[in-house]
């Protein structure tokens, strides 16, 4: 599937049902290490790099393999999951017009049960193939194979950008892979600077 898969951080996906703070899912993101680290570090190096935005900005654009791993922590039906999702991604799509594509990822789910522990990955790919893998149990990710994929740049993108955009679906979970953005650049640097020293 590409390099060693690296976490960057991880949170949880809360909804208000009446006055309380209800926990949906809880969400991780991954990256593709090496390759991850070392563009950030091209970044870096051109200046782009002064708040948590530009470092999540950052891994949206990146070249390499990343991942979103949502688990469950209630069950749904797949409609509703789905349909949460769509309420930010159809105004995104709508201006690509690619609603036909948001079209097939609400088909896949609809009809779905999807259980307390249900593990869903969507991947990211560098050609803009989006891979969808559910899993009733965590499965490492270059191991899993795909059950559906989406050849669609916008659609990937939109995924990606509710969860690490300005107005992030978890916001809590965005600082969270600012900060291991940093640590993903920071190995970079020890990379380099070892490499220098003649050591590595």
């Amino acid at each position: 599937m590409g390099d060693e898969f690296r976490t960057v951080g991880a949170g949880c996906r809360t909804k208000k049902i009446a006055i309380i703070n209800v926990k949906v899912y809880a969400i991780a993101l991954y990256v593709e290490a090496e390759k991850g680290a070392r563009e950030l570090g091209i970044r870096d190096r051109g200046g782009f790099f002064e708040t948590e935005d530009d470092y999540c900005s950052a891994l949206v654009d990146g070249g390499f393999l990343k991942a979103l791993q949502i688990q469950l922590v209630r069950d749904v039906d797949g409609g509703t999951f789905v349909d949460a999702l769509n309420e930010a991604l159809q105004p995104r799509l709508s201006l690509s017009g690619e609603l036909a594509v948001l079209d097939t990822f609400k088909a896949f789910f609809d009809g779905k049960k999807l259980s307390n522990g249900t593990n869903i990955v969507l991947l990211y790919r560098g050609d803009g193939t989006l891979d969808v893998v559910v899993k009733d149990k965590q499965d490492t990710l270059d191991k899993a194979s795909p059950d559906l994929s989406i050849p669609s740049a916008g659609l990937c993108r939109a995924l990606f950008e509710i969860y690490l955009g300005t107005t992030s679906l978890v916001p809590d979970a965005k600082k969270e892979w600012a900060k291991g953005a940093k640590e993903l650049l920071d190995s970079d640097k020890v990379r380099r600077d070892t490499r220098k020293g003649g050591s590595g």
